[in-house]
């Protein structure tokens, strides 16, 4: 955006000095009002079922139950932060170790130590689990990416997660997608997700995938997504009339 002349420049530069000030203003007016107040529990933040210590002397004190909410806030933001990193440094290194074709004896080992970890298959079960909140191509990507992780996983004969982790991905699969009042952006991301893993499910346990025709047979929609997963790859399985 174009600036101007030098006197408009110094009038935009004055205005966010001055909103800026404002803003400064009005939240240390805001806290010192607030720190009168904190005695009671703001109305629309119900009380928090949460043990505390013995040792604290002013459990019953509104100050407390107020400050213990914010408390769950804050972690509850630093657990999904620290979730979507835990989740992005996972792919990262997925990605990078599965694209070296010819693999070390170490490199093996580490690579399938990866693939059988039951806290980084949750970790991916869990993202694919959630309702997409960003439809962007970067998100289609992503996901697409741990799905190719799923693959990956179930593909290892030796897996020792591997019957755990059919059941899982199996109960993705038969989540009813059409019926969910959700945006259609996140329904075509979850029909992708769906499609993909069902194809996988197929292939890798073709008993697994039956159960799923059964379970989507009344869902026409649903239904449709594995059809088309089936045309895609092929698929010898029959489908329900």
């Amino acid at each position: 955006m174009a600036w101007g002349t030098g006197g408009e420049m110094v009038r935009r530069v004055a205005f966010w000095f001055t909103a800026i000030l404002v803003v400064i203003i009005s939240g240390c007016y805001y806290y010192q009002q607030h720190q009168k107040k904190v005695e009671t529990i703001p109305d629309g933040i119900p009380p928090l079922k949460i043990e505390r210590l013995p040792s604290d002397d002013n459990t019953k004190s509104g100050k407390n139950v107020f400050q213990t909410q914010l408390q769950s806030h804050w972690q509850s933001d630093a657990t999904s932060h620290s979730n979507e990193r835990i989740l992005t440094n996972l792919i990262t290194e997925f990605k990078s170790r599965s694209l070296k074709v010819l693999k070390t004896a170490d490199e093996e080992k580490a690579y399938h130590e990866m693939l059988s970890s039951a806290g980084n298959l949750r970790t991916v079960l869990n993202a694919l689990s959630e309702i997409p909140k960003d439809f962007s191509e970067h998100e289609l990507e992503n996901r697409m990416d741990e799905v190719r992780f799923i693959d990956e996983a179930l593909s290892w004969a030796d897996n020792q997660e591997k019957a755990w982790l059919i059941q899982q991905v199996e109960g993705i699969v038969s989540r009813p997608i059409s019926s969910l009042d959700i945006p259609l952006e996140a329904k075509q991301l979850l029909g992708g997700d769906k499609m993909e893993l069902y194809g996988i499910l197929a292939t890798i346990s073709p008993q697994e995938a039956r159960k799923v025709l059964g379970k989507t047979v009344k869902n026409r929609k649903d239904l449709a997504l594995l059809e088309y997963s089936h045309n895609m790859y092929g698929l010898s399985i029959g489908l329900p009339e």
